[in-house]
């Protein structure tokens, strides 16, 4: 299945799009089924909303994050040969900037790699490619943010890689060649138990190392956990993205 394909599919089955999917076949089936036209509409509707509070984002996001966090303090004597960072996206074009730069919260990860970095004085390969315009990789933009920005550079770039399962065959054919196969995985807790699961099937021996815990909640009134907001719905479909993908790579994979 090709990129663009999947990238419609997800579209597809997370919200919103499911639920204006199903709004839609619920207003066709009025004239034929009322009840079961309205049944498909106010459950949608109301699905939407659930799916939009900070509560239900929230309890996914517990689900999801299943990986404990680091010690904030590691020691350098470690059996940990490198550390992976795995990119998330880019920005295509930031005129402020002149170049393309990775989203923000791809920043959060490798904010948190230069850490584990700096305190175990571990070499980096970052890994992530070009999903969809034949531009330079997000491996090479990222490793331009560390030099410019933390004053390090990557020992390896990953620049092939469209996906997670590509994530972790390409980062493996390059440190199998240096003998290397325990490692410290960075990316968001959200996506470290379907990343880990991955690494390890391809052949790491994986140290989780997950960074920015969503289901830890956020600093506002508990009266506000029941409204809708764009920012939970955002969430909602992340974490029910990862539900997915991890069990999408099972079955594709595992069986």
């Amino acid at each position: 299945m090709d990129t663009s394909t999947l990238y419609i599919i997800k579209a597809l089955i997370l919200p919103p799009g499911i639920n204006i999917l199903v709004i839609l076949i619920g207003y066709l089936f009025l004239k034929k089924s009322a009840v079961l036209g309205k049944v498909l509409i106010v459950t949608s509707v109301f699905t939407l909303y659930l799916l939009s509070t900070t509560y239900i984002s929230h309890e996914l996001a517990k689900k999801v994050e299943t990986k404990k966090p680091l010690p904030p303090t590691l020691d350098k004597n470690t059996d940990r040969q490198a550390i992976v960072l795995l990119g998330g996206g880019r920005y295509v074009s930031m005129p402020e900037y002149g170049e393309a730069l990775p989203y923000a919260n791809v920043l959060e990860r490798i904010r948190y790699a230069m850490r584990l970095q700096r305190q175990t004085g571990l070499p980096l390969l970052i890994t992530g490619g070009s999903v969809f315009l034949k531009t330079e990789s997000e491996a090479t933009i990222i490793n331009r943010v560390l030099e410019e920005d933390f004053q390090y550079s990557a020992k390896w770039l990953e620049t092939e890689s469209k996906s997670t399962a590509e994530n972790a065959q390409f980062s493996f054919d390059i440190l199998q060649q240096e003998k290397i196969n325990k490692i410290y995985l960075v990316t968001h807790a959200s996506h470290m138990k379907r990343a880990a699961s991955i690494f390890k099937d391809t052949g790491f021996d994986v140290t989780p190392a997950p960074t920015i815990f969503y289901s830890a909640g956020k600093n506002s009134p508990i009266f506000t956990k029941l409204l809708p907001e764009s920012d939970s719905l955002e969430l909602s479909r992340n974490m029910l993205h990862e539900m997915i993908g991890h069990h999408w790579y099972q079955f594709r994979y595992q069986e």
